[in-house]
């Protein structure tokens, strides 16, 4: 019975310590922090990072980059289904870098202050209804800026 809880474990840790060091595109910045820029990771690179599992490795948001936006809403008063072919982009207008601290998001521009992402963005979101081509449409807008 001692096997059955260690191997989960097993399962869990250790991929993720020969993952970190697997990152080849990755590069060493300060303070043993290696910065990987968005484009160059995998789909297995994201998840232990994301999970925080890899505290060290920042992700690299570069200015002019695009990223596709899937979006999902699901509730009891309204929810949003996107076309699986259609997919919006985010372009990034600042380089800006995350990384998974523990259970904590956290951003920085400069790779030497690293905040919360509620500490690090300011800005607002407006829904509304309008009525274009004399259909009703609601119009989702947000406005976010860095603080500081």
């Amino acid at each position: 019975m001692k096997y059955f809880y260690l191997l989960p474990l097993l399962a869990l840790t250790a991929p993720v310590a020969v993952h970190a060091e697997k990152l080849t595109k990755s590069h060493l910045c300060c303070e043993g922090l290696s910065v990987v820029n968005v484009r160059d990771l995998t789909e297995q690179d994201i998840d232990p990072m994301m999970q925080g599992k890899c505290p060290n490795v920042a992700i690299e948001f570069s200015t002019g980059t695009k990223l596709s936006l899937s979006m999902f809403l699901k509730g009891d008063i309204l929810s949003f289904a996107q076309d699986k072919d259609q997919f919006s982009a985010i372009t990034v207008e600042r380089t800006f870098y995350a990384r998974c601290v523990e259970d904590n998001l956290m951003l920085s521009t400069d790779l030497l202050s690293w905040t919360p992402i509620s500490d690090f963005i300011t800005g607002n979101v407006n829904l509304q209804l309008l009525v274009q081509d004399q259909t009703p449409v609601f119009s989702f807008k947000a406005e976010l800026n860095c603080k500081g």
